[in-house]
């Protein structure tokens, strides 16, 4: 059997759930041959650049413009289909009608029509299967016929994408695809014993990527007197990195500071509250954990519509300014019972085997729907 994965590496949670997925793959299916496929390596230089530059900078850089794009009508314009989803997509169709896969997993929402054309113009028998790497349902991007199964996280979800008029049974839910770490059973005890974080302290996960400049410093400098310990994750920025441990230092603030971190899920284990963004495949991972969320900095469309959600079900609070985060902070710090309701709420909803069951699922719907082979006369 042949299986892959298709993909566009704008925003680092498609990736990231194509390799969780890929990971599922190798691991429980090694005899499948599998390829993934990021269809933005194969256009052109120059479409490359733009597209990343539109789909990433536009969201901090015109805010307003990006989310008027998730309500226009002008994006559902069959020119708009055309151009989106068709003309630029020739390297993935071409790799798609070479490989001849058995079945298809999509992580982006572009690669869903692309795969359908493909399948209906080679007139190939294979198997398409999308998941949704957000928390909410949008009909505009998310809705393809042609699609065999799309995988989504929540009832509302699924009940949003049937109104859209998909079948029910085109639908499960899943979750979306996490790291393995992430199912595997840790206590927040022992996560703080990994870590030598004190065992009774109170501890706020901070991502400084989120804040941008200096506002990480204002709030980690505010920390001084709120009696918790602040581990903070600087990813790659090695200048905010040292900047923070001369600043928690000067401050006599006991905590810890991260650069680029591969254990983030030890790290939501011992964490009460993390201060984010609201990335899905982070919020995802804080769900698996029971790890409430503070969210600040989503931009309109399909990141506030994920930050709003989970302040819908009571597992986390959004702000929009840092005064609103340090005041949500300061409320959370003086009520403690809602921190531990938030974190019951988000332990209930957290779905940390979602790459298996995807792949499982999508396996056993290939091998039922697999055309048979045609019989000979002895």
């Amino acid at each position: 059997m042949k299986a892959a994965i298709l993909l566009l590496n704008v925003g680092g949670g498609h990736q990231e759930a194509a390799n969780n997925l890929k990971a599922a793959l190798t691991k429980h299916h090694p005899d499948i041959e599998l390829r993934v496929i990021d269809a933005l390596i194969y256009t052109p230089r120059w479409f490359q650049v733009l597209f990343a530059w539109w789909w990433l900078k536009m969201q901090y850089t015109a805010p307003r413009i990006w989310g008027w794009m998730y309500e226009s009508p002008l994006f559902a314009t069959r020119f708009w289909s055309w151009w989106m989803y068709q003309l630029p997509w020739w390297g993935m169709r071409r790799e798609l009608r070479e490989f001849k896969p058995d079945l298809v997993f999509i992580t982006h929402f572009v690669c869903n029509p692309v795969a359908a054309r493909v399948r209906r113009e080679s007139k190939l028998d294979m198997r398409i299967n999308y998941i949704c790497t957000e928390f909410i349902w949008l009909d505009l991007y998310f809705r393809w016929p042609e699609t065999d199964h799309s995988f989504v996280s929540t009832e509302k979800q699924r009940e949003q994408a049937i109104a859209s008029g998909l079948a029910p049974e085109q639908l499960a839910i899943t979750g979306i695809p996490i790291k393995p770490a992430f199912a595997e059973e840790l206590s927040r005890a022992d996560a703080r014993a990994k870590l030598g974080i004190p065992h009774d302290a109170t501890v706020l996960f901070f991502f400084a990527g989120t804040f941008g400049g200096t506002n990480i410093d204002r709030i980690v400098g505010s920390m001084k007197d709120k009696r918790v310990y602040p581990v903070v994750v600087c990813g790659k920025s090695a200048e905010a990195k040292e900047r923070i441990e001369k600043l928690i230092a000067k401050a006599g603030i006991d905590g810890k500071v991260y650069g680029f971190v591969d254990f983030m899920d030890v790290i939501m284990r011992a964490a009460d509250l993390m201060v984010g963004k609201g990335g899905a495949l982070m919020c995802a991972e804080c769900l698996a954990t029971g790890c409430p969320v503070l969210l600040y900095g989503s931009p309109p469309g399909h990141e506030l519509g994920n930050a709003k959600w989970l302040e819908t079900i009571g597992a986390g609070v959004v702000t929009d300014t840092i005064d609103d985060v340090l005041r949500a902070i300061d409320d959370l710090l003086a009520h403690p019972e809602k921190l531990r309701r938030m974190h019951e709420v988000s332990k209930a909803a957290g779905q940390a085997r979602a790459a298996e069951r995807v792949v499982e699922l999508a396996i056993k719907d290939r091998l039922a729907t697999r055309a048979a082979a045609p019989q000979l006369d002895a």
